[in-house]
């Protein structure tokens, strides 16, 4: 997923993990420290960067 596609991304919507295929909840977004990347803190306890996601 692209940083500006992640940007766009709320809480409780739904996004695929890359290399399981397992789709998740988002529970929240936030920008790093290097602003470089959207961090997502998803429901399965795992938290993923913008580009481990489609």
């Amino acid at each position: 997923m692209t940083f500006n596609n992640a940007k766009g991304l709320h809480n409780e919507d739904e996004v695929t993990i890359k290399e399981t295929g397992e789709v998740v909840t988002v529970l929240q977004t936030y920008q790093s420290e290097n602003g470089k990347y959207i961090i997502l803190e998803c429901d399965d306890g795992n938290t993923y960067y913008n580009d481990e996601v489609k």
